[in-house]
């Protein structure tokens, strides 16, 4: 997990698939990506850490 994970956010998985058991679901607030959270792929959330940086440098998340 990287960012913060809010109730209130947007979440879309965009890699892998729940029924897979293994994905990578973003959190989105206001447009912006907040949090990414990584369930058995650890390398492809890692690999999104710089799209919630972007957010939390500015101020949003």
């Amino acid at each position: 997990m990287h960012g913060t994970l809010s109730a209130d956010a947007e979440v879309s998985i965009v890699e892998g698939g729940v029924r897979a058991g293994r994905f990578v679901a973003q959190y989105r607030r206001g447009g912006e990506v907040t949090g990414v959270l990584g369930w058995n792929m650890p390398k492809q959330a890692r690999l999104r850490r710089p799209e919630v940086a972007g957010a939390v440098l500015a101020g949003k998340a």
